[in-house]
């Protein structure tokens, strides 16, 4: 059962207390009100309140305990957002980039609306350390992007057209692992460095918080 389905709070509590590592996947839009957007929600697609007040719980809880931490498309945004960041509605309209972060055709016409394109990493960032390479290319299917970041965060990767694809803390010693990333690492072969690695890097940390828990 999705985490998101109906649930009582206490309920939510104990599984969070059971939590050795946090992913948010991807999905429906953030709801802009959440960031001060509210007027804006008619260019959002379809959003889902109870999932965006359960996530962010997730987050802060594993911030607050210093649980791993990855956010993935719609769970990289939600991370910025609950730190106090805001988002971009619509790339194409409000940026104006010709480059595809997914492909807006038909979906009658086409099997995935999703496409690959390059990223590019910042050197000396947690995520750089991660995947050991300053490119790649990635699995993207997404209209909406961090645009204000959130304080205490830093950018460590970007697309071609400069839209923000990855974010860390800017002081990443204070946890273990806190990343969000625009692209699906988890659609992607293993072997590419911008899917495999970064799997490999939050589940050993998971385990490391496993086991400094007395493997809970």
């Amino acid at each position: 059962m999705p985490m998101y389905a109906v649930k009582s709070k206490d309920s939510i509590n104990l599984l969070l207390k059971k939590a050795d590592g946090i992913i948010i996947a991807g999905g429906e839009d953030v709801n802009p009100e959440l960031y001060g957007k509210q007027s804006e929600i008619k260019r959002c697609g379809k959003i889902n309140p109870h999932r965006d007040s359960l996530e962010q719980k997730m987050i802060l809880y594993a911030v607050k305990n210093k649980i791993p931490l990855l956010g993935i498309c719609r769970g990289h945004q939600i991370l910025n957002v609950t730190e106090g960041g805001s988002l971009i509605i619509d790339i194409p309209t409000d940026i104006g980039s010709k480059y595809l972060h997914r492909d807006s055709r038909k979906a009658e016409e086409h099997k995935s609306t999703a496409v690959y394109h390059s990223i590019y990493i910042e050197k000396g960032t947690f995520l750089h350390n991660i995947v050991k390479v300053d490119s790649g290319n990635g699995y993207s299917n997404h209209h909406q992007a961090v645009e204000k970041l959130a304080k205490g965060f830093k950018v460590s990767a970007y697309a071609k057209d400069k839209v923000i694809e990855a974010i860390e803390p800017a002081d990443t010693l204070q946890h273990p692992f806190i990343l969000g990333v625009q692209w699906h690492p988890e659609a992607m072969n293993v072997r590419n460095p911008l899917s495999g690695q970064i799997g490999r890097k939050f589940f050993n940390k998971v385990k490391q918080h496993k086991f400094k828990n007395g493997g809970k």
